[in-house]
């Protein structure tokens, strides 16, 4: 009797995480691996390994392994909920991560709702924030730069930089009135004066005439929010007016700046993993930053912006994904979402600080991402003045 009770302890003992186990976290990655996008896929399909890699030999967290299970999105909705239905439902992953592009966040974030699967988004920009309405906030999180630690962060960069008075510069339209507001209000809420804002529409060739009101009512710089296919007209624009713009992290594109580099005033928010070696000394970030570089090595230096941007978030998402799982009750996404919420201590990564939490499931530091400026073909860093 004794040795079966012995024997049935142990067996408990074995099986609980923390005991000695080792046990195997399924991630479906949803990534552009062919078509137009299939460049930041697959330098995000590269980041995966690598981190993969780079978890499963850590004897930090001997007892978590992660497995990896890739998908082609293709850059299309259809071909994404065929892929992603395919993961969840025969694959049976833990937790899904993607996509590339912003444009299917939406998308992707709707059926994790929806079927109540775990998902990590890597690519967005809309905040996570259950009190705000619109899609649940259950099910999902993120570790890219929501809107609102950008312009937080470009808000604050401003003010210490002494760039202001600023003018605000959006699409005509309900999403640019309301991008106008946000912009508004975090520019008073860090004290940078608004002189005006100015609207323009999607079609039009330029936005010189709006740039130059702004200019004229006393505007240092130009706030800039808008989809990313406008901004080669936003460049051309501030180019002719002399106003210097400045964008998010998601305005900006692979190739789009070189034609205008060296003329071009333009400022920006950053996250750390796009500056590598010019992270100042004592940000949180810095290390992680430079185990990513040593991990990717030369495909890291060939990367452009947005390859870093999608490969950063990957990296992020995978050590989020584990650093949680090894403080959650149980391997599954259930316990991992929860603990995903109750996060005890915040994640350095390369696309920034993360601290996700029931209010907030993307939780970025916006203090951690770095507001930089143009100069030539380098980004530096805005220094206080």
């Amino acid at each position: 009797m004794f040795s079966r009770l012995y024997t049935f302890f142990v067996m408990i003992l074995f099986l609980l995480p923390g005991t000695g186990i080792c046990y195997t976290i399924h991630v479906g990655l949803l990534l552009d691996l062919s078509g137009p996008g299939s460049f930041a896929g697959q330098a995000a399909a590269e980041a995966a390994k690598l981190a993969a890699q780079r978890i499963n030999s850590s004897k930090e967290r001997e007892s978590i392994k992660v497995e990896l299970h890739f998908a082609d999105t293709e850059g299309t909705p259809g071909t994404l909920l065929e892929a992603v239905r395919d993961l969840a439902d025969n694959q049976r992953v833990t937790c899904l991560v993607g996509p590339v592009h912003p444009a299917l966040a939406r998308t992707l974030r709707t059926y994790s709702e929806a079927n109540k699967k775990l998902l990590i988004l890597t690519a967005g920009e809309e905040p996570l924030i259950p009190s705000r309405g619109g899609l649940p906030v259950e099910w999902s999180f993120g570790t890219f730069i929501p809107r609102t630690a950008a312009m937080k962060a470009l808000c604050r960069g401003i003010k210490r930089a002494s760039l202001g008075p600023v003018g605000i510069l959006t699409p005509q339209g309900l999403w640019g009135e309301q991008m106008s507001l946000w912009l508004y209000g975090y520019a008073s809420e860090f004290g940078v004066p608004v002189v005006g804002i100015e609207h323009y529409d999607l079609g039009d060739v330029d936005a010189v005439a709006q740039m130059r009101t702004l200019k004229y009512k006393g505007a240092g710089i130009a706030l800039f929010w808008g989809p990313r296919i406008w901004f080669p007209t936003l460049l051309h624009s501030s180019l002719d007016t002399g106003l210097p713009a400045a964008v998010s992290a998601s305005a900006i594109q692979g190739g789009q700046l070189d034609p205008l580099a060296s003329t071009t005033r333009l400022v920006a928010v950053l996250p750390p993993v796009i500056m590598d070696k010019w992270v100042p000394y004592g940000h949180p970030c810095r290390l992680e930053v430079r185990k990513y570089r040593q991990a990717l090595f030369e495909q890291a230096l060939m990367f452009n912006v947005e390859e870093n941007l999608v490969a950063g978030a990957v990296w992020d998402a995978l050590h989020l994904l584990v650093k949680a799982a090894s403080e959650a009750e149980k391997p599954n996404p259930w316990s991992i979402r929860d603990s995903l919420e109750e996060m005890k201590e915040p994640v350095n990564g390369v696309m920034g600080v993360f601290r996700p939490r029931k209010g907030d499931h993307v939780g970025l530091e916006y203090s951690s991402l770095l507001v930089v400026k143009r100069d030539g073909k380098r980004w530096r860093l805005l220094r206080k003045r």
